[in-house]
């Protein structure tokens, strides 16, 4: 299965620096945004698929209150993105579903206000994970089924994003995280 999107979206009434307060915004501005979407799943064997997805960006700045910003990318839009997810469905174990996928992103700017752009730097975050379905045990427990995760396997320590003008408001991004659920459904 292969999906595609191509997208050229224009914004009027862009959110725009106000030129009376810079702490406060104004619906002035015209931007664009232009690129593609793709994405894909392959079953390379009945038990073993890759799912995969990816997206270009492409952004301006068309007009501002902030001559700075006109002809730069917009704020907080990677031009790149995109993920690989692999699952596996061992023969030898009936129920079992185990995951596994890389997800990234280019870095992007945070502030466009500024001569010397803030930029939030690239990343690439793995995550796996498995799932059970106990119907596959017994009829009795059909659709019940437990899920375990790990995302940010391997505890990257990243900045996620920025969300002012002088940059002092920036954050990290999740570290390590398990997460898991028993779900029953009839």
């Amino acid at each position: 299965m292969i999906g595609v999107s191509l997208f050229d979206m224009r914004i009027e009434n862009g959110l725009t620096n106000d030129p009376i307060n810079t702490l406060f915004s104004v619906q002035t501005g015209k931007q664009r945004v232009r690129g593609i979407e793709l994405e894909g799943k392959y079953e390379i064997t009945p038990s073993l698929a890759v799912l995969g997805s990816y997206a270009f960006s492409d952004s301006e700045v068309l007009e501002s209150n902030n001559p700075r910003q006109v002809g730069r990318a917009l704020e907080r839009l990677p031009e790149h993105q995109g993920s690989v997810w692999v699952s596996y469905q061992p023969s030898y174990v009936d129920g079992l579903s185990l995951m596994a996928g890389v997800r990234a992103t280019s870095s992007y700017n945070a502030d466009t206000n500024r001569l010397a752009q803030l930029k939030i730097p690239d990343r690439a975050l793995v995550d796996i994970g498995a799932e059970f379905d106990f119907g596959a045990l017994n009829e009795t427990y059909e659709g019940t089924r437990l899920k375990v995760g790990v995302t940010n396997l391997f505890d990257e320590k990243y900045v996620s994003h920025c969300l002012n003008a002088t940059g002092g408001s920036c954050n990290y991004g999740a570290a390590r995280t398990f997460t898991a659920s028993l779900k029953y459904e009839w």
